[in-house]
């Protein structure tokens, strides 16, 4: 597992893109919180050819760490849950 956590600006999609266009056959499913409106690292992945074989899960409620835990607990076990379901575990998870 990898947490990327940083301010506004310091790259977290960055790094997040070059995982995902990088990965080498790995399955790698993805939970994406964004305390902004616009939740943009999903909109930046939904669709993209670098998800291809990746699972991405949306938070919805705010900070991961404090208000959306429970949330953040479920999203993971819905991409473990997705990965038994259809045979092929996710390799890791960001």
């Amino acid at each position: 597992v990898t947490l990327l956590s940083g301010f506004l600006g310091t790259g977290k999609t960055t790094v997040l893109k070059h995982v995902l266009e990088n990965k080498e056959g790995l399955k790698v499913g993805v939970v994406v919180n964004d305390v902004a409106e616009v939740n943009i690292d999903a909109k930046l992945l939904r669709g993209k050819d670098a998800v291809a074989g990746s699972r991405t899960v949306e938070l919805q409620n705010g900070c991961a760490c404090c208000s959306a835990s429970d949330e953040l607990f479920s999203a993971v076990q819905e991409i473990v849950d997705l990965g038994k379901a259809r045979g092929e575990p996710f390799d890791h998870l960001v």
